[in-house]
């Protein structure tokens, strides 16, 4: 949900942008409450979403050439 939120700021998607952070929110208290995951899980959650945003976010265009190709039936 992290990774969202960095993509529809990118975008300029405001109403997404605060839905998801809202979710992400209620997820995470949810998770917490309910001790499914412990606060070290949430954190390293924040921390390998923003690695996968460094790393991963220059090669988003080739994944979406690929899909574009494969939902058209090219």
């Amino acid at each position: 949900m992290i990774i969202s939120i960095i993509w529809w700021s990118r975008i300029a998607y405001y109403k997404l942008k605060v839905a998801t952070i809202v979710l992400t929110i209620h997820v995470v208290l949810v998770l917490l409450t309910t001790r499914v995951h412990y606060s070290i899980d949430v954190i390293a959650a924040v921390i390998v979403t923003l690695w996968m945003d460094i790393y991963i976010g220059r090669y988003v265009k080739y994944f979406d050439v690929l899909f574009s190709w494969i939902f058209k039936g090219i």
